[in-house]
């Protein structure tokens, strides 16, 4: 594996951002304690099913959290900027 940065496509990141909104909102579940406890740490959980680098976990849920939404999704909108 490679130290080059990967550029990673809108679509990619949607589905990162969702696998972690999902992990965040389980870790909120107090109907049961034991799965909350297991998603406190939901970027790890994501990266680890996600197959990628918590840092890249990181930098899509920073640029998720600050993007505009979707009229039609509700959803971020993620940009992928070329080179």
């Amino acid at each position: 594996m490679s130290n080059r940065s990967v550029d990673i496509h809108s679509q990619t990141k949607k589905m990162i951002f969702s696998v972690y909104s999902y992990f965040k909102k389980l870790s909120k579940d107090s109907t049961n304690p034991e799965v909350a406890n297991f998603f406190l740490q939901a970027q790890q959980k994501t990266s680890e099913a996600c197959g990628i680098s918590i840092g890249s976990v990181k930098r899509i849920t920073s640029e998720g959290s600050k993007a505009p939404l979707d009229p039609e999704t509700e959803e971020p909108k993620f940009t992928v900027f070329s080179s």
